[in-house]
């Protein structure tokens, strides 16, 4: 959403990139969103810092067993937009799943609490309503 409002997906945050950001929290679907937004792989914000590429084929080398999958993964997405299309299209599929699922747990979520409220209705109609209203002394109100 940042992106859509102008952020740059290149900019210097603390000196890293959000790519580099991506990167080192393993994260492949937001690296696969920001090479699709034009996020440079080699960009580098300080001083013999690694770029995000570096950094994931680093991980992919020398990581633990752990965070060599997802850093070659991140390696494919950086250097293949074929790679990052099938990314983004699964990316999609699963968001479009979660929607559904959504929609489903909030119809019944409703369902629930019509049902819910009849039944309070119902309770208080023909059990509360029916109950004498006495006051202190034992008398009506």
């Amino acid at each position: 959403k940042m992106i859509q409002n102008g952020a740059d997906p290149n900019g210097n945050y603390l000196g890293v990139s959000p790519l580099s950001m991506a990167v080192e929290g393993l994260d492949v679907d937001m690296v696969a969103l920001l090479i699709e937004w034009k996020a440079d792989p080699l960009m580098t914000h300080r001083m013999q810092a690694p770029s995000a590429l570096d950094l994931a084929e680093k991980l992919a080398k020398d990581g633990s067993a752990t965070q060599q999958a997802p850093a070659a993964e991140m390696v494919q997405l950086m250097t293949d937009p074929e790679v990052v299309k099938a990314r983004l299209k699964s990316i999609e599929s699963m968001l479009l799943e979660q929607q559904a699922a959504d929609q489903k747990k909030a119809r019944v979520f409703v369902f629930v609490a019509c049902v819910s409220a009849a039944a309070l209705t119902i309770f208080y109609k023909y059990i509360v309503a029916a109950i004498p209203n006495e006051g202190p002394h034992g008398g009506d109100l």
